[in-house]
């Protein structure tokens, strides 16, 4: 085993948690935005970053890290949700960071913030709508130019996906599935439903127009699991107004059809958890 100084080491690896504002002192300050060519300069060699401890700055020596490692670390941040990248017109957050955008003159950004189910509507969002129509591409462009720079198509595909199922916007589309690629989202049209929103049914069946409340949110499979652990608490605080839970899965099949090996082991697990409860193929856009 050979020893060496941080500021005389070289890593080949650099763990993409390391990136993320909070952990390593210094790195984003009280910073908004980090410049990809600042993180590659910092990681170039001879670079020191302070760090406050017992009340005194200290220097810490950073060791050099290749750039080809510091992207493989940025891409492995920015597909897991910790950053979200921004280079020109491209802008990627839990998604796999398409090869030459993280460039020098990129910029990292912390998680954006969840989009509500309203930010999509036209009472909110006029600018994207004509004639009581939108595109998932006009809602899409008129959301960035709202928030002065290029928003994520994964936050704002969540927040098209979440109004729709409060019932609140339908899709209409020739040839593209939902959810869909950027690439496809100028042939998903957008529509404010005819009529009264349909209200859920109670436990017994019926509609309570005024009286029904729910909350949605479509969760990471992280996520997931962190309902599994507090949902017994949730039950028993609502217990006495029967509180309902409602699951369901959607896969984005543009690149590859869902074939009937999976579909089959897919069924067999959901069934496992609730009987009769399989996976169906469908392309109902309500």
């Amino acid at each position: 085993m050979e020893v060496v100084l941080p500021e005389a080491a070289e890593l080949d690896h650099l763990y993409s948690n390391v990136l993320t504002p909070g952990n390593l002192p210094g790195l984003w300050d009280d910073h908004e935005e980090l410049p990809v060519e600042s993180l590659q300069k910092i990681f170039g060699g001879g670079a020191t970053l302070m760090v406050t401890h017992n009340g005194y700055d200290d220097p810490l020596p950073i060791p050099r890290v290749p750039v080809a490692a510091i992207s493989q670390a940025i891409c492995g941040a920015v597909h897991s949700g910790h950053l979200w990248l921004v280079n020109g017109t491209v802008s990627v957050w839990e998604e796999p960071v398409p090869e030459g955008v993280v460039m020098p003159g990129a910029f990292l950004y912390g998680p954006p913030s969840p989009l509500s189910v309203f930010d999509v509507l036209p009472e909110k969002l006029p600018e994207a709508w004509q004639d009581g129509l939108a595109t998932a591409l006009s809602v899409s462009l008129a959301l960035s130019q709202q928030h002065d720079r290029p928003l994520p198509w994964s936050l704002i595909r969540q927040a098209i996906t979440e109004a729709r199922h409060a019932g609140l916007i339908t899709l209409e589309t020739d040839h593209a599935h939902w959810p869909c690629e950027l690439s496809e989202a100028d042939s998903v049209r957008i529509r404010r439903p005819e009529g009264p929103r349909p209200q859920p049914l109670t436990p017994d069946g019926s509609r309570d127009t005024d009286k029904q409340i729910r909350s949605e949110r479509v969760l990471k499979p992280a996520e997931i699991q962190n309902l599994a652990e507090v949902v017994g608490e949730l039950v028993q605080a609502l217990q006495e107004w029967s509180p309902t839970i409602r699951v369901s899965f959607e896969l984005n099949t543009t690149q590859k059809e869902l074939d009937s090996k999976t579909l089959k082991r897919v069924n067999e697990l959901l069934s496992q958890v609730s009987d009769h409860w399989e996976f169906r193929k469908s392309n109902d856009y309500d």
